[in-house]
């Protein structure tokens, strides 16, 4: 079990026990993902985890409007 920080696109993301850590295929995607967020857009981050997708692309489209979701509360105490 990884406790702590993992490095994700760059960017330092905190990992709580029982909550996934970004995998580095992800990377792949939330690159992908970023190339069709124009710097107004909107993103939602569903099953967020440790959020790690919605704070590269709040990171690279600030003015983006970012939304991250996650029905377990262990994933939602790691924002804010």
């Amino acid at each position: 079990m990884i406790t702590g920080h993992v490095s994700f696109c760059g960017l330092d993301i905190r990992v709580h026990p029982g909550v996934f850590v970004p995998r580095w295929r992800s990377e792949l995607l939330t690159f992908r993902a970023l190339a069709r967020l124009s710097e107004t857009g909107v993103a939602i981050d569903l099953c967020t985890g440790t959020g790690a997708i919605a704070k590269v692309s709040s990171v690279k489209r600030p003015w983006a409007h970012v939304v991250a979701s996650d029905s377990d509360a262990r994933a939602r105490s790691l924002r804010g």
